[in-house]
C-alpha cells in the first residue's frame, strides 16, 4: 500500500479540474492572430508547450480583470473535484495544480470555491502592451520534456509515488512518467496514453481517482491502454 505521506497528486487545470480550457475560450473570442496555427505547430512537435503558450497569450489584448469576469461566466469545477481535494487533505497526500494556464485565474478560481492554500505551479502571467507575457517555472531536470514532467520527477525524487491527471497533449510526458496515470475521457491525453501503451485510468469524475489511490502504485488489472477512441477537443494545456 502507498503510505499517505508518500503520495503526491498532480493535476492539470484547464479541461481537468474545470470543464473548459480557459485560455482556449479566450483565444476563440479575442485572439489577434492565428492561434490555431500555433497550437497545430505544438501538437506536431514543432514548438514546445512553453513557446506555444507564450505566443498564444500574446494574442490576447485584454486585462486580467476582464479575463476573470469573462471566465467566471463559463468556468465550472469538474464533478468530483471537491471530493478529491478533501480526500487529499484528510489523507495527508500532497496535492499540486500543475498547469500551463493562467496562474491568476487558477488562484482566483480556487479562492472563489474555498480551496485557497492549494499549491500552484504554473507560468507567471503579467499584463504588457503586447498582451499577456508569461514566465514558466524553471526546470530542475534537464531530461524532462516540459515543466509538468519536471514536477513529477521532483516529487519522485522526494520518494513519493506520483499520481497525475490531465486531458491534453502537454500532459503526456508527465502522465507517462507518473506512477499512476489518469486521463479525462474524450481528451487527447486518453488517445495518446493508449497509443503509448502506458497503463492508465480513464475517468469522467475526479472522485473516480480515489479508489485507485490506495492501490499499490494505483494500477489494477483493469487499468487500460486501449479504450475506445473519442473525438478530442482543442485541449493542449
Amino acid at each position: 500500500m502507498v503510505s499517505c505521506e508518500k503520495l503526491a497528486v498532480l493535476s492539470d487545470f484547464d479541461g481537468t479540474m474545470i470543464t473548459v480550457d480557459a485560455p482556449v475560450y479566450l483565444l476563440e473570442r479575442y485572439a489577434v492572430g492565428d492561434w490555431r496555427e500555433t497550437e497545430h505547430r505544438f501538437t506536431e512537435g514543432l514548438i514546445t508547450i512553453e513557446e506555444c503558450i507564450r505566443l498564444q497569450l500574446e494574442m490576447i489584448w485584454m486585462g486580467q480583470e476582464r479575463m476573470v469576469k469573462e471566465l467566471d461566466e463559463v468556468v465550472r469545477p469538474r464533478a468530483g473535484l471537491d471530493a478529491l481535494l478533501r480526500h487529499c487533505r484528510s489523507a495527508g497526500h500532497a496535492f499540486e495544480v500543475t498547469s500551463a494556464g493562467l496562474d491568476f485565474y487558477i488562484r482566483h478560481f480556487l479562492n472563489r470555491h474555498g480551496w485557497s492554500g492549494v499549491e500552484i505551479v504554473a507560468p507567471r502571467c503579467e499584463e504588457t502592451f503586447r498582451g499577456i507575457s508569461v514566465t514558466f517555472p524553471a526546470r530542475m531536470f534537464k531530461e524532462a520534456e516540459n515543466f509538468k514532467e519536471d514536477r513529477v520527477r521532483h516529487h519522485q525524487g522526494l520518494g513519493r509515488t506520483v499520481a497525475y491527471v490531465g486531458d491534453g497533449t502537454s500532459d503526456l510526458p508527465a502522465a507517462k512518467r507518473a506512477d499512476i496515470a489518469f486521463a479525462i475521457r474524450g481528451g487527447s491525453l486518453e488517445r495518446l496514453l493508449r497509443d503509448s501503451g502506458k497503463e492508465h485510468h480513464v475517468i469522467d469524475d475526479l472522485s473516480e481517482m480515489l479508489e485507485h489511490l490506495a492501490e499499490p502504485h494505483g494500477v489494477r488489472p483493469g487499468a487500460t491502454g486501449g479504450q475506445d477512441d473519442a473525438s478530442a477537443p482543442a485541449e493542449v494545456r
